[in-house]
């Protein structure tokens, strides 16, 4: 909830910031849990509501989760790049770095795309967040965007194997 709560202070004044505030939210939420189902299956709890609250159509507001929930499949920790680079071999660490370029571009495609229609089809804007309200939202989720810093920085930095990461998040 912090993550979205961020991601809507900061975007929701845009045209589709809803929208947009889902696909962000889920990118940092899938670079969390590293699962597509659980990305989808959280944000259709938390930002499916506010955004029908709003006026968003439900057509809309479902097509932004689900493909938001599709970044948990490129962004690390994916258990997708685990699973395949445990069958074939290939170092862990490696993937997740390898991920994070496509991963971050697919977040900001969607986005993009998500804007697009949200200006075509005129979607209602929330109003603009003051800096205290947007301050303080930032510091509740600095949380959840370490957790993302610990992860694939342990793995990279060559301090923890992919395991020994999932323990430390854990810990955390």
């Amino acid at each position: 909830k912090e993550l979205f709560r961020a991601a809507n202070t900061f975007l929701g004044h845009r045209r589709g910031g809803l929208g947009i505030a889902t696909i962000a939210a889920c990118g940092g939420f899938a670079a969390i849990s590293g699962s597509s189902v659980a990305t989808a299956a959280t944000f259709s709890t938390v930002a499916y509501p506010e955004m029908r609250r709003f006026g968003y159509p439900q057509s809309f507001a479902t097509g932004v989760i689900a493909a938001g929930g599709t970044l948990g499949a490129m962004l690390p920790p994916s258990t997708v790049l685990a699973v395949y680079a445990i069958i074939t071999q290939q170092d862990i660490g490696k993937l997740f770095i390898a991920g994070v370029l496509p991963g971050m571009m697919l977040t900001f495609m969607l986005c993009v795309v998500t804007w697009w229609l949200a200006r075509k089809h005129d979607f209602p804007r929330l109003p603009k967040a003051t800096w205290g309200r947007s301050w303080t939202t930032f510091r509740q989720s600095i949380w959840g965007l370490m957790l993302v810093v610990i992860i694939i920085g342990g793995i990279y930095s060559g301090a923890f194997t992919a395991t020994e990461a999932a323990a430390v998040a854990a810990v955390y």
